[in-house]
């Protein structure tokens, strides 16, 4: 899980800035720490460091839950959006704020906005970096849902999906982030490959038989002993409540 604080998020990129009196050199950092100068380094791919801390979360082999509450603006809001699914406060206020600081959303937020919103809603939100509420995000589909506690929300969904063989959970993250950018027939390539590889594996075979008995599956997790519960979710229990204020977590 991760959670985007208000503490965090309302002070990503928000400095002092005087255009007519500051030179890039008197900026608060070097111009070379600028995402846009950074080296685009091979352990991210095609992306410089802004952008993987963000797009990470996609590349994750397990689902990623975002708790959203306070403010979410500009590099909190982008953030956000790289999580599987998205529960939100219903006070919370976002916002794509970068072309009110003279920038653009420079971390993967063009890439993740355009498919959970209309095209022309991203391209108004960027163009005016007007705040909006929680409920305009879920209309817009930046939000899986509206709740009073995110926190407690996203723990309960992530219980609910480590109940879950881990396996068809890794390979549906697969197809779901391949779905969105292959055609038709390497998705359906993907697909067959993706069921031939689970029907009938060990973990496959207990879903099944855990149905049918009527009783919690005993998942078996790369080399781990069958386990009542996937673990996942005791993990990220344990870290949020010895971190206090944690602002990201993700589970192993």
């Amino acid at each position: 899980m991760i959670e985007a604080c208000a503490r965090w998020c309302s002070q990503v990129k928000v400095v002092p800035f005087a255009p007519d009196s500051m030179s890039r050199e008197s900026l608060p950092w070097p111009p070379a720490a600028a995402s846009c100068h950074l080296p685009i380094s091979p352990r991210h791919g095609v992306s410089n460091w802004a952008q993987h801390i963000v797009w990470l979360w996609r590349e994750l082999p397990v689902p990623v839950i975002a708790a959203v509450h306070g403010i979410a603006f500009g590099g909190g809001f982008q953030l956000a959006l790289g999580a599987d699914l998205r529960y939100v406060a219903p006070d919370t206020l976002l916002s794509v704020t970068e072309t009110k600081w003279g920038l653009v959303p420079d971390m993967a937020g063009t890439q993740l906005m355009r498919h959970l919103a209309r095209e022309d809603v991203v391209r108004e939100l960027t163009y005016t970096a007007r705040i909006f509420s929680a409920e305009e995000a879920l209309s817009y589909g930046f939000a899986t849902r509206l709740v009073e506690d995110p926190r407690a929300a996203a723990m309960a969904i992530a219980r609910e999906i480590g109940g879950r063989s881990p396996d068809a959970i890794r390979a549906a993250k697969r197809l779901l982030n391949q779905a969105v950018a292959c055609d038709t027939r390497a998705g359906f390539v993907a697909e067959r490959t993706e069921q031939g590889r689970l029907i009938g594996s060990p973990n496959q075979v207990e879903a099944v038989n855990a149905n049918l008995e009527k009783r919690p599956p005993r998942l078996r997790i790369k080399g781990r002993a069958p386990r009542e519960r996937f673990p996942f979710c005791e993990v990220l229990q344990q870290r949020l409540l010895a971190s206090g204020e944690t602002i990201l977590m993700a589970g192993p």
